[in-house]
């Protein structure tokens, strides 16, 4: 056994309901009106000149900025829009001081621009500040300070901080369903985000409820709610990756595709997210020829709408690497790699979170391909990017850790591997619902101490891992299966091997049973994988089994294995016009062989 290279983190695509981008002027004027009707204009720091108001000063001042603010937030230059911003504040709160509610909604921009450029503590940190602002000078419950709140849960979200963020939501929840009723779009949008966490946080029956509740008032208004249906076809299709009808949510994405192609256009952004997300699904089902023309449809839009440097193309790029690396094409996939690398350095810099995740790609496609040199180098340089600061609570880390730790490990320093194994138990403990994924660096940590013959820390660990696949997974996960057949490796090197032979056989139910669901619909990839895997552990199965003194499981396992066998070549011999006399000797051994 060798320590499995995590699957690489997913960019997190949620709805986002803000006062921001090309709309920030107009926004402004929004809320001085707004701020002239409740009494709450703030103190100029500085007297008004020439008979002006400290806000129309400040709005002439700032409205030559417009143009390049739209121009570098279209462009994907979050940066540059980031700065220009942040002089937009600076001429704001000389004219109108730190407590009007124009400063706050500006916070409130600010804070997406970081977002967007991964800076998620400091968007959090800014967002907190604009509520303070806006709830001072427009109420708690004035819509732009709702504004600010869903959009610091959806940051909290995005952090993996699922309690805070739902407790933000449901604020916005309350307040939006009291003002406008359980059927508005806006109250739709904050349960959306609200089942999301939910969702992540393993609240399934909750996390459905509210998805059915969302879908109920945004299929009732399709046309004006178009682009938040799509959102929410999105999140749906989550539940049911997660609930493993990836048919249905695949469903899902191709609606979502559709509404947005219908309404915006064949060349809108949006469409191209949605592609992505659809390609994803195709690629994870093993459908490699569907999964690429999505994802250059996706590329080709994206790129045309945003610019081949926006992160939502460098994403997509990454995903056709993937497929190239899927497929054994490693050049090809390399080729693009690097493509993708130089773009998002050239766009973002060096220490941008989405370069660290190119890297994280890139590396395990050079792991996959032999070349433990170039992926050391990559997922080295990724490490680095993620240990900055401002990087650190980056849901990236443990991921990333667990690949640097394989590339390490095969390198021969065991130590450094388990340091960096043990850092990403920590740093996947920190986030909350979680759990499931954070079985899988003590899973790796176990057969690493499992390899170096340190039994007792071994043992340790692996039933930790296997307790939170139980516990959150089911007893019939196929990682389940994976943490027993680690376990039972541990108990025959002990000599316990009547105790293995037991957690093999349970091993082995799951495993026929996740084999019966793949033969039955699964794409080729994931079914030669698992075929694959239960070729490689077949004889040391049977030798414990035997040794045990498990015939009769032993034989069960053989027949099993072998009626598989049979199946396939009765149902690769239809429709090619083999003799169906034979066809029926097969067919007829086969069921023999079931009712052993």
């Amino acid at each position: 056994m060798i320590l499995d290279p995590a699957v690489p983190a997913h960019f997190p695509k949620y709805l986002w309901l803000v006062t921001h981008m090309s709309l920030l002027w107009a926004a402004v004027t929004v809320c001085l009106t707004a701020t002239v009707a409740h009494g709450a204009e703030g103190p100029p720091s500085a007297p008004p000149l020439s008979g002006q108001s400290g806000e129309a000063q400040a709005m002439a001042v700032t409205e030559p900025l417009q143009q390049a603010f739209s121009e570098a937030v279209n462009a994907g230059n979050y940066a540059k829009a980031l700065d220009i911003l942040g002089k937009v504040l600076h001429v704001w709160l000389q004219h109108v001081g730190g407590n009007h509610a124009v400063v706050g909604n500006l916070r409130v921009n600010i804070a997406e621009m970081q977002r967007q450029l991964g800076q998620l503590p400091q968007a959090e940190a800014e967002l907190q500040t604009a509520i303070a602002v806006l709830v001072a000078a427009l109420g708690p419950d004035h819509p732009q300070a709702l504004v600010a709140r869903h959009n610091l849960g959806a940051v909290q979200l995005q952090q993996r901080r699922f309690t805070q963020a739902i407790q933000n939501l449901e604020i916005v929840e309350v307040a939006l369903t009291k003002a406008r009723g359980d059927g508005a779009v806006e109250v739709a949008q904050a349960r959306m985000l609200i089942a999301d966490a939910k969702l992540q946080l393993g609240q399934i029956a909750p996390a459905k409820a509210l998805y059915a509740k969302v879908m109920a008032v945004l299929d009732a208004r399709p046309v004006p709610s178009a682009e938040n249906l799509a959102v929410a076809l999105n999140n749906q299709a989550k539940l049911h990756r997660t609930l493993g009808d990836l048919p249905a949510a695949e469903a899902d994405l191709a609606r979502a595709a559709q509404i947005l192609g219908k309404v915006f256009g064949l060349g809108h952004p949006t469409l191209g997210l949605a592609a992505i997300n659809l390609a994803e699904l195709r690629l994870e089902r093993g459908d490699l020829a569907l999964a690429e023309e999505a994802l250059r449809q996706a590329i080709a839009v994206s790129a045309a709408a945003l610019g081949k440097g926006h992160p939502q193309v460098g994403y997509g790029a990454l995903l056709l690497a993937n497929l190239y690396r899927t497929r054994g094409e490693n050049a090809r996939a390399k080729s693009l790699y690097d493509e993708v690398l130089a773009r998002l350095e050239s766009a973002h810099g060096a220490d941008h979170p989405a370069l660290a995740e190119a890297l994280n790609h890139a590396g395990v496609q050079a792991l996959g391909a032999g070349n433990t040199g170039r992926a050391h180098q990559l997922l080295d340089r990724a490490w680095k990017i993620l240990l900055r600061p401002e990087n650190l609570s980056h849901s990236l880390r443990p991921t990333l850790a667990q690949n640097l730790a394989t590339v390490m490990e095969r390198g021969g320093d065991s130590d450094g591997a388990q340091q960096l194994l043990n850092q990403a138990i920590v740093a996947c403990d920190r986030q909350a619902g979680v759990e499931m994924e954070c079985a899988s660096p003590r899973y790796n940590l176990g057969l690493l101490h499992l390899r170096a013959r340190r039994l007792p820390q071994a043992q340790l660990v692996l039933q930790a891992a296997l307790a939170a696949r139980v516990k959150h997974g089911g007893q019939s996960h196929p990682e389940v299966a994976r943490s027993l057949v680690a376990l039972a490796s541990l108990l025959d090197l002990q000599g316990k091997t009547a105790m293995a032979a037991e957690l093999l056989e349970q091993a082995t139910a799951i495993r026929e049973r996740q084999l019966a669901l793949a033969l039955a619909g699964g794409a080729d990839g994931p079914k030669r994988a698992l075929v694959a895997t239960l070729a490689e552990e077949r004889d040391w199965v049977l030798d414990v089994l035997l040794r045990a003194g498990r015939h009769g499981a032993a034989w069960e396992l053989i027949v099993q294995r072998k009626g598989r066998a049979l199946e396939a070549m009765v149902d690769g011999m239809r429709g090619t016009g083999a003799d169906p006399v034979l066809r029926q000797e097969l067919a007829a051994a086969r069921s023999r062989l079931a009712a052993v």
